[in-house]
């Protein structure tokens, strides 16, 4: 059986090609979305510069993705203290923890859901916040600012610079024609990936594998057809060990 890869170029995209090539899947990778890490980016520089300086409360760093964390990275931006870190997705929340940039905290829900893993981490984070605590959020170019506005009453900074774009789309429009006339299914990691997936190639899109929840309902919402459970059932199997973080 012939699937479709819709993941960006990164090493879970690369581990779930080996995975499934070793089940006896043939795979085309082929992504529709990329994710892009602005080498440079004052705001993210200047807002971190501003949380490591904040006065009293504790410090809250919000991932939402393992991105945030690299594009932190590039710029060499590091904590000059203990922090209280809330991640989505135990990818995101084991890369932190491996950083040990203080104590990290993630939600223990089903691989791939990050709808659900959002909820859950929001309601832990509200419980932790307190009066005068300040929270750092390096986000994507598509999160919605509405994720952490409740906590502007309590917080003395909240900062949510941008840190990494997401464009939705294959690069290569032929590549994909091709990738959608030959697959039998076509896995989506995100609601990003399905949404690439529609620009693309539209109505010749292959049924949906949808990795979490929100993957699913974005695919129903354009009225993509959705593969059968046996199959999404088996392939989830195979890919439970590796992260189904949002790119």
């Amino acid at each position: 059986m012939n699937l479709w890869n819709t993941r960006p170029w990164d090493q879970t995209g690369a581990a779930w090609n080996r995975l499934l090539e070793e089940a006896g899947f043939t795979v085309f990778h082929v992504p529709t979305v990329k994710v892009e890490i602005p080498e440079e980016n004052p705001e993210l520089v200047q807002a971190w510069e501003d949380f490591l300086e904040a006065r009293g409360g504790q410090k809250h760093l919000l991932l939402t993705s393992p991105r945030a964390l690299d594009g932190l990275l590039l710029h060499g931006l590091l904590p000059k203290e203990s922090l209280l870190i809330w991640a989505v997705g135990e990818a995101t929340g084991r890369k932190a923890a491996e950083l040990g940039w203080g104590k990290v905290t993630w939600p223990p829900v089903e691989k791939g859901d990050e709808a659900a893993g959002r909820r859950a981490l929001l309601a832990l984070l509200q419980k932790g916040f307190a009066r005068g605590d300040h929270l750092f959020w390096p986000r994507s170019s598509l999160s919605p600012l509405s994720t952490v506005v409740g906590l502007q009453p309590l917080a003395g900074l909240l900062l949510t610079p941008v840190t990494y774009r997401i464009l939705e789309g294959a690069a290569d429009r032929e590549e994909a024609l091709a990738a959608a006339q030959k697959a039998d299914a076509v896995l989506c990691a995100s609601p990003s990936a399905v949404r690439g997936l529609w620009e693309t190639v539209e109505e010749k899109a292959p049924p949906v594998i949808p990795w979490g929840a929100s993957t699913r309902e974005e695919a129903r919402r354009l009225r993509l057809s959705l593969a059968d459970r046996a199959l999404t059932y088996r392939v989830r199997g195979i890919l439970q060990r590796q992260g189904g973080d949002n790119p």
